[in-house]
């Protein structure tokens, strides 16, 4: 059995955590066919470093370049080991999200624009589940009172419309 390249799993790795970020469609690029991209969705791109040594702002402004015209993507950076004082400094000011790559495949924020992405993500994902529960609350209030007599049903349905238009 071949094992997978360490650098391929890494790409596969961030865009799985791009996924959790709420990216649904991230993908790690095709070797060679990357355009100097190695994940992309369509609201954002990274880039994936797996060499030993630091991270510079070089690497950053080349994903800066890469992301082309779609301005509108927002460029995540994945490092095995770091970033230096510059790197970080640029990111800030380009809004690149730096993420520190583990041999586990987990990514931590490493810089305040990924602390907020994470924040976000995290929040969303909580109003999402929120909302799934509300959803769920109310189809088995609505199976309950299908069962109802229909003037019971017509004062549920009634009170349900009146609420929704409270919204």
């Amino acid at each position: 059995m071949n094992a997978m390249p360490y650098h391929e799993a890494a790409e596969h790795h961030a865009a799985a955590h791009m996924r959790a970020l709420g990216y649904r469609d991230a993908r790690a690029t095709k070797r060679g066919s990357d355009g100097g991209l190695d994940v992309v969705a369509n609201g954002a791109v990274a880039q994936v470093k797996t060499h030993v040594k630091t991270v510079g702002a070089p690497d950053l402004q080349r994903l800066y370049g890469a992301r082309g015209v779609h301005h509108h993507r927002k460029m995540l950076f994945y490092s095995l080991s770091g970033y230096s004082p510059k790197a970080v400094a640029y990111a800030q000011t380009a809004e690149i999200m730096l993420f520190r790559l583990e041999l586990d495949g987990s990514a931590t924020p490493e810089n305040e624009n990924a602390r907020k992405l994470v924040k976000l993500a995290a929040s969303t994902a909580a109003a999402q589940n929120a909302s799934d529960s509300m959803t769920s609350a109310r189809q088995e209030a609505a199976r309950r009172i299908a069962a109802q007599t229909p003037a019971a049903k017509a004062e549920y349905e009634r009170r349900n419309a009146a609420e929704r238009a409270s919204w």
